[in-house]
């Protein structure tokens, strides 16, 4: 803390962040239960350093000061941005005056960042609030309407970013509010244009967009679209596939405009104008002046702003002849970064891009290959353990896999970064002017690309190339960071130790060996990794869990037993697009999910089986497919199982009256009932099949119903049946329970069918039933009318306590040693 001020100081500005966002009460309790704490352990630290007491209790003070300070800047923005915030709504027609920090062109629409803002409310030319400021807003057209530099005058209607509704899904409100942009603005009308343009923002946005036309123009669709992302940080021209590839070989940070981007460019410039004989100030004041205009052109990232401001630290330190601390210059831009939007704590980028870094430099402080006699191989390797060692709870919080050969695969591919930024600068500036020559220099650049997908395809056919993890619990990312810290404060020690001896034994003359044996040092450190990584990824005792998913108009539920088994029914929307891919797939990586051992197929409508259409695509495992005998064999019935041989996933059919056993747990199926069928029994994998099946035209009244019961606990999923179909599963159940198969006819939740319909959920039904929990899963706006209020009042009727996903988001059911709970996920769980 003496030598590294920055350092001190930016972490207590983040706890006192921190500290305002999650701890409740007066900020006077927060400050005594926290800050005061933290301050006498320090003062009894300082007891120690007797000569330095006096100024260690100056930068303590200093840091106290910067919690309070970072605790009500957050408190204070968080009230302002609360206070307006409340009284928009989606859909408001708004009037907004801001000046265009920012624009950006994807998908042929123009997106304006607006900073500055006034916001108020107009009907009939008439001022109805007062004015408001705001953060940032971002105004979207079709057609570009301002320069960067200038003001807007402009209406439009508020567009409020949605929060994330299941466990595992993208928030689109937490990741705008990291960037301080608070709302969007759609139809927008332009009524004035006023301000100077800013001519140097405006002729780097163009020259953006021109070096995109030429890497578009002279290469390959895919690696123009590599290239571009790499270089001008724009993603637009990736496709789908070379984007999962990258993730999958663990090279996507390749592919964002990050401090790797800037130190490579940075540090060949820099270096290029030093060996031309250029002096330090001349050369540095050059080479920070280009890369701060190459980090404005590619948007100013927190990555970004994090590794200029280190590289401008860095060029000042050697031009005035002084060291530099990359831990102090680290801890500064933090402090920066942080004093300028206090939101940044919960930013992915800010939290991977200092991590990383802290990582690299910490730990490379810790261990020394001065005596290495491959020193430089040796660091190099180390860089991307420590990287990867540093960031990998970042990634299975974030992204719930990882790559499990990226360490590999980054030492191959990052020796060409240098090369392929370099080229694809030089030769995206050559076409500007010639585009012939640009062509023959960019070949090159294509090439690479070509290689490195090559790599990326051979990563991807290893075993385990990417594993599912799930998200870790907080105490287990605190506890491997903790070992992690340990192991390197021990590898220090030992370094320390091994100085002081060296220096012994040159004064006495001796010749001892210090150096730790390699081979033990290596157990050490994958003993030291092993436990690490143990304690990051260990599986959390599960209690029965059941989930039913917000998929919007359609249906999705996830069970799992405490044996362990996954089981999944149905997974599909009408309305929300892609439900597979946003919705359900990232719940299942959340969850740890690394496959679904039996999916249950009700029937094929779109609201129940496009979200499985888009998994079994991605070749998410599937074990078995189950439908029931009778379904409606139509064309989504054989696209469905296509894609189900396709993907390797087993396909059974069952009636009523056969059992799935999954340890202690089982799955009766209740309907639909086929004649003269005898009673099949499914264990395992092992199948015993019907020899009769009966198909039923109407796909909702053949729909599967399935009843599963595990200990006391008990649920059943209903499809889309009505109420004559109703009538046959209380006439089977009552069939199961007089054969003493099930425990009871009551049970304790109820998904109700055909999503809360008026013409299904009977009275007879329910109060047979009697379900201490229904759920019913809708969409807010649907043109159907669910859910109907005669069903509703049938819930109501006999007790049970009704949960919307349209309201609740996921409804997570858990069966825990004081009973059956329920958690609603948009309430916080």
């Amino acid at each position: 803390m003496l030598r590294r001020p920055f350092c001190g100081m930016a972490v207590c500005f983040l706890l006192g962040i921190l500290s305002a966002a999650y701890l409740d009460g007066p900020e006077s309790v927060v400050l005594v239960l926290v800050i005061a704490p933290v301050w006498m352990l320090l003062l009894c630290f300082a007891q120690h350093f007797s000569g330095e007491v006096r100024l260690l209790r100056i930068r303590i003070t200093l840091c106290i000061f910067m919690a309070c300070i970072g605790f009500g800047m957050y408190t204070n923005e968080q009230a302002k941005r609360e206070r307006y915030l409340y009284a928009l709504t989606d859909g408001m027609l708004i009037t907004v005056q801001g000046e265009v920090a920012g624009k950006q062109l994807r998908n042929n629409q123009y997106i304006y960042e607006l900073m500055s803002c006034l916001v108020g409310t107009y009907q009939s030319d008439l001022l109805v609030q007062e004015p408001i400021c705001c953060n940032r807003i971002l105004a979207y057209s079709d057609s570009d309407v301002a320069s960067i530099g200038e003001i807007l005058i402009l209406n439009g209607t508020v567009e409020l970013w949605e929060h994330a509704v299941n466990e595992g899904n993208f928030d689109a409100s937490s990741f705008y509010l990291a960037r301080k942009q608070d709302f969007g603005l759609r139809d927008i009308r332009i009524l004035a244009v006023q301000g100077n343009i800013s001519r140097w923002r405006e002729n780097l946005f163009c020259l953006k967009l021109e070096l995109k036309e030429v890497y578009q123009t002279v290469m390959t669709q895919e690696a123009g679209g590599v290239i571009t992302a790499m270089v001008l940080g724009d993603k637009t021209l990736l496709d789908a596939e070379t984007k999962r590839l990258y993730q999958t070989a663990g090279l996507s940070h390749i592919m964002a405009i990050s401090g790797l981007h800037i130190s490579v460019i940075g540090m060949a410039l820099y270096r290029f104008l030093r060996k031309r004989g250029i002096g330090l100030w001349i050369s540095g004041i050059i080479a920070g002046a280009l890369l701060y205009v190459y980090g404005t052109m590619v948007g100013m990232g927190t990555s970004v702003q994090r590794s200029v401001g280190m590289f401008l630290i860095l060029l000042i330190a050697q031009a005035a002849g002084r060291g530099y601390d990359s831990l102090n210059a680290l801890g500064m831009m933090a402090l920066v970064l942080l004093w300028k939007n206090p939101y940044l704590p919960w930013d992915a980028g800010f939290q991977f891009s200092f991590v990383a870094i802290l990582g690299v430099v910490w730990l490379g402080k810790c261990v020394s290959f001065e005596d290495a006699s491959h020193g430089k191989r040796k660091e190099k390797i180390f860089v991307s353990a420590a990287v990867l060692l540093a960031t990998l709870p970042l990634a299975a919080w974030h992204y719930f896999e990882v790559p499990m050969y990226a360490m590999l695969m980054n030492l191959l591919v990052l020796p060409l970064m240098g090369i392929l930024l370099v080229l694809g600068v030089v030769g995206g500036l050559m076409g500007l002017l010639w585009l012939r020559g640009a062509a023959k220099l960019l070949f090159f650049c294509e090439k690479l690309v070509a290689l490195v997908r090559g790599l990326c395809e051979i990563c991807e056919k290893l075993p385990q190339s990417m594993v599912i993890v799930g998200r870790p619990e907080l105490w287990q990312v605190i506890c491997y960071y903790a070992v992690l810290v340990l192991s390197a404060l021990w590898a220090y020690h030992k370094k320390e130790e091994k100085k002081a001896r060296e220096k012994y034994d040159a004064k006495s003359g001796k010749k001892i060996m210090m150096q730790m044996h390699s081979m033990k040092r290596m157990v050490w450190a994958v003993v030291i990794l092993a436990m690490a990584v143990t304690i990051l990824f260990f599986p959390v005792s599960r209690h029965l869990e059941l989930d039913v998913l917000d998929v919007g108009q359609g249906d999705g539920a996830f069970l799992r037993t405490e044996k362990g088994y996954t089981v999944f029914v149905d997974g599909g929307s009408t309305n929300v697009k892609q439900v597979g891919t946003y919705r359900i797939l990232p719940f299942l990586k959340y969850k740890g999910a690394r496959q679904i051992d039996f999916w249950f197929v009700s029937h094929t409508d779109e609201d129940h089986i496009s979200g499985l259409c888009e998994i079994l695509e991605a070749g998410y495992a599937v074990k078995t497919l189950v439908f029931a005998e009778g379904i409606v064999q139509d064309e989504a019935y054989e696209e469905l199982q296509s894609l189900a041989e396709e993907n390797g996933t087993q396909i059974i059919y069952v009636t009523a009256g056969d059992t799935l056993h999954l340890g202690e747990a089982k799955i009766h199926v209740l309907y639909p009932v086929t004649e003269n069928v005898t009673d099949n029994i499914v264990r395992g994998n092992v199948v015993q099949f019907s020899e009769k099946e009966t198909s039923v035209p109407d796909k909702n009244a053949s729909s599967l119903v399935v009843l599963y019961e595990e200990k006391d606990f008990s649920a059943i999923f209903t499809g889309d049946i009505g109420s004559e179909q109703e009538r046959g599963i209380l006439w089977e159940m009552e069939n199961l329970e007089t054969q003493g198969k099930v425990q009871s006819m009551e049970i304790d939740v109820y998904k109700a069918a055909h999503h809360g319909s008026k013409y299904s959920n009977s009275a007879e039904l329910l109060y047979t039933l009697r379900p201490e929990i229904s759920t019913i899963s809708c969409a807010k706006r649907n043109s159907y009318g669910h859910p109907g209020a005669e069903a509703v009042a049938h819930m109501e009727e006999v007790g049970s306590k009704i949960y919307y996903t349209m309201d609740s988001g996921q409804i997570t059911v858990k069966l825990e040693e004081d009973g059956v709970k329920v958690y609603e996920f948009v309430h916080g769980m």
